[in-house]
């Protein structure tokens, strides 16, 4: 193939082999821009299904247009050989990275966790399961961007699953117990189990599950302990050991409900821990009030009952910037991660009616119903709970300059190479003048009109 023309692509060099075919680096005639392209193995194209399964992935991939998935741009038949064109990521998988690093250190892990999260929190949204988690479906590209890639086996929900005689629809190391039990009735829960997998190869170099033949791996996934990732790296906080451990439950229901529940606990971990007030401060509440004049330039001198005094300092106009831009960030991602759960409601809601129709008509029993019932439960509590954190973020530039505010919102505005962009931060900024001047907290409807903005970039 290397050096043929294919539609309006050259194939320049081969990037891979896999189970279905060969992926190749190849580039537009005209254009002179990059694309992956991965092509079907001529001995597959004569069987059907194996030819339903590669135009099912390109489906599942153009379905998903997010920043941390790999985009799907094009796929077509030349002389009975399928073709499926992706966006050229410049990078290197995850797996790569870790044999080359031998384990990856907890700030190098969790932005990664981060950002594949929020990829498959979006998958899910859309009805979509990938199924094969593993480093080597993970790019980090050359600005250290994760991307998820390669929905070969992903299923949608209340689909049809494709499968195929003597095929392995997973892989072993990363398979969560229920997919090796019962793969036919897995739900997104079991990409949350790959993840933990993932995680706790990042931070111990190896998976927690190995053997001499993938039957022995399966056997470990469904029935061995969970091993503790500290055993192998004693480095590894016990916040953080317990956080892989619960992500790699064995039964659905201990782990998290949800990417977007994972996603907020690393983010709870990662944010730091602001010690309490001292006992004055608590005693009187006006105190607030006080720091909020001093953000605003205002030098204050307090006398407590006891005699005491203390001098509240006002923050530099230079950290008062680096609080606001990054309280203004926070609240973006936190307005993404809320709109996002949104989608899953519904998904989940739609889900729940279909569920009750097949109980009703006799199909599942009431544990179906139940599960699904939680689920809707759960992301109702992720909607709260992401609101709450949002108003918190505007609360807290309420404490800064508001010109310096201002400054920050304008600032990033311009940066953004998108123009839609200035409408994300022009209702940020109109939900911080409508707390400050009526104390009116965001709800529901009010956050949602930065819905259609959720995919696009924090930090440009």
């Amino acid at each position: 193939m290397i050096g043929q023309i294919v539609g309006n692509l050259r194939i320049v060099s081969e990037l891979g082999k896999g189970g279905m075919g060969v992926v190749y680096l190849a580039e537009h005639v005209t254009l002179q821009k990059k694309f992956a392209v991965k092509c079907l193995s001529r001995a597959l194209t004569e069987d059907p299904q194996f030819r339903e399964r590669f135009y099912q992935e390109a489906l599942n991939q153009a379905l998903l247009d997010h920043p941390n998935i790999v985009q799907a741009t094009d796929f077509f038949e030349v002389d009975g050989q399928f073709f499926f064109v992706m966006e050229y990521v410049d990078g290197q998988d995850l797996g790569k990275l870790i044999k080359s690093q031998g384990k990856l250190g907890e700030a190098e892990a969790l932005p990664i966790m981060e950002d594949i999260l929020e990829a498959l929190n979006f998958a899910h949204t859309k009805g979509v399961i990938h199924r094969d988690i593993k480093p080597s479906n993970i790019l980090i590209d050359e600005t250290g961007r994760a991307r998820l890639m390669d929905f070969g086996i992903a299923v949608m929900v209340g689909g049809e699953r494709l499968t195929a005689t003597g095929a392995t629809l997973g892989t072993p190391w990363y398979m969560s117990p229920e997919q090796i039990t019962h793969p036919r009735d897995i739900d997104h829960r079991s990409d949350v189990y790959s993840m933990g997998v993932v995680l706790y190869e990042m931070l111990v170099g190896d998976v927690p599950f190995d053997g001499e033949s993938d039957w022995s791996v399966k056997s470990q996934q469904v029935s061995a302990p969970r091993p503790d990732p500290r055993e192998k790296s004693p480095e590894v906080s016990p916040g953080l050991a317990a956080m892989v451990l619960r992500a790699m439950a064995q039964d659905p229901d201990q782990r998290f409900q949800g990417c977007a529940e994972f996603l907020r606990t690393i983010k709870d971990y990662l944010r730091p821990v602001t010690p309490p007030p001292p006992a004055h401060s608590r005693r009187m509440p006006w105190l607030v009030s006080a720091l909020g004049l001093v953000a605003a330039g205002i030098a204050l001198v307090l006398y407590l009952n006891s005699g005491k005094t203390v001098v509240v300092t006002t923050p530099s106009p230079d950290k008062q910037h680096e609080f606001a831009s990054n309280w203004i960030q926070d609240a973006s991602k936190e307005a993404s991660l809320v709109c996002n759960q949104f989608d899953q409601k519904d998904a989940l809601v739609e889900r729940l009616e279909i569920v009750e129709g097949l109980k009703a008509a006799g199909h599942v029993d009431q544990t179906m119903v139940d599960s699904v019932m939680k689920q809707v439960r759960d992301t109702e509590q992720n909607i709260a709970d992401g609101l709450s954190r949002y108003n918190q973020s505007i609360v807290k530039l309420t404490s800064l300059d508001q010109k310096i505010v201002s400054q920050e919102i304008d600032k990033q505005q311009k940066a953004s190479k998108i123009d839609k962009m200035s409408n994300k931060y022009g209702i940020i900024q109109s939900h911080y003048r409508q707390y400050i001047d009526k104390k009116l907290m965001v709800d529901e409807h009010m956050i949602k009109n930065l819905c259609p903005y959720r995919h696009l970039s924090h930090n440009n």
